[in-house]
């Protein structure tokens, strides 16, 4: 009976809180961003000192007005400068281009200073040295870490009761 009893207020506690969501607006464009709890945002925000900050993080709990990150840095809503939500498999993604890259320069750099001897070093190198700063930058523009959308744009911050 205790078990059972104990099992329904347990219960009861998890449907009664109520979850809550960060909506941004942008009233300019129309466009909406819902960040959930368990979703990966980067947030640039005025500190207590005033400085501008950039935090970066799973949102592990959204009140009415703070959010609080996996490391249990929380950001008042209020003092929101920029933002950006990324998505769930992002990490992954981002780490599989990098290895991938990685490999083709590991592969690449070898086959060309070695295995070229029309080429002049200098050629040889300069090839390898594109390869290596490609790979870079396409890493870079596939996944950009940058703050996208800013407050100063038109971007509204509201909290809301998932229903």
């Amino acid at each position: 009976m205790k078990y059972l009893l104990l099992t329904f207020l347990l219960t009861l506690a998890v449907t009664t809180y109520a979850q809550q969501k960060l909506v941004f607006t942008n009233t300019h464009t129309g466009k909406i961003v819902v960040v959930k709890e368990f979703d990966f945002l980067k947030v640039s925000y005025r500190g207590y000192l005033g400085q501008i900050q950039t935090i970066y993080g799973k949102v592990n709990l959204i009140t009415d007005s703070l959010i609080r990150f996996d490391n249990n840095w929380s950001v008042r809503v209020n003092d929101i400068i920029g933002f950006r939500k990324f998505g769930k498999y992002r990490e992954l993604f981002k780490s599989v281009t990098e290895v991938v890259t990685l490999t083709a320069v590991i592969i690449a750099v070898p086959l060309i200073l070695f295995n070229n001897p029309g080429l002049d070093i200098w050629q040889r190198l300069g090839i390898t040295a594109g390869i290596s700063v490609g790979a870079a930058v396409l890493s870079d523009l596939l996944f950009p870490e940058g703050i996208k959308n800013f407050m100063a744009g038109g971007w509204v911050a509201k909290v809301e009761t998932v229903k």
